[in-house]
């Protein structure tokens, strides 16, 4: 039976979503990091110490949402959590397991980057970058 895609916008973006997700996942399955922790763990690379604050703002998370995010990356010994004498705030910072773990992933994440370019083709990722323009600027009418 051929079903028709569904008129709603929000529930096929959301398909897409996952769907690119479970691709990069896949991808990166070999580094035991999923898309999200790479991101993270990029993320915090690339800030080098920082408070949970600082990332949220920086990756346009939730506190909530990126604490439950950071636990695994704790309990694996990926991201220290350190107070630093007198401060409010704990410093994420990666451990050198982190940054081994980040390092095998970059070269796992740029296969899939590739592989995603080649799949969608030049014209495609342009019009990709042009949705994802508007999609960012979407104002309720």
């Amino acid at each position: 039976m051929n079903q028709e895609p569904s008129p709603c916008y929000c529930l096929r973006m959301r398909k897409a979503s996952l769907a690119v997700s479970a691709f990069y996942n896949r991808i990166l399955a070999p580094s035991k990091v999923t898309s999200r922790q790479y991101f993270l763990l990029a993320s915090i690379g690339r800030l080098g110490s920082c408070s949970v604050r600082e990332l949220a703002d920086a990756v346009e998370l939730d506190r909530s949402t990126l604490s439950r995010s950071l636990k695994p990356l704790r309990e694996q010994g990926m991201v220290a959590d350190q107070k630093v004498g007198g401060a409010k705030s704990s410093r994420l910072e990666l451990t050198d397991q982190g940054r081994a773990a980040l390092s095998e992933a970059l070269e796992l994440w740029q296969k899939a980057q590739s592989s995603l370019a080649e799949q969608i083709g030049p014209e495609g990722l342009e019009a990709l970058e042009k949705t994802f323009a508007a999609l960012t600027g979407l104002n309720v009418p």
